[in-house]
């Protein structure tokens, strides 16, 4: 199976501090957007690691930090 290209886009991260405080859980706690997040980016990188994703690492590390801030916007 070919490797799938990842998605370009302009990124802005300039609100990404406020978006992660509002994740603050009890001691012990995981909140649930960044056990979410967790998982995903692991995937992300095993697959690169396997040859399986297309893309070089400045693209994997944006496409991951896009990710990570489309995630916390969203909640």
């Amino acid at each position: 199976m070919p490797a799938a290209p990842l998605a370009s886009a302009p990124l802005n991260c300039d609100n990404a501090p406020a978006q992660a405080a509002r994740f603050a859980a009890a001691p012990g706690r995981i909140p649930l957007p960044v056990s979410a997040i967790s998982g995903a980016l692991v995937a992300l990188f095993l697959d690169w690691l396997d040859g399986d994703v297309e893309a070089n690492r400045d693209e994997v590390v944006d496409y991951a930090t896009r990710l990570t801030i489309t995630i916390l916007e969203l909640t």
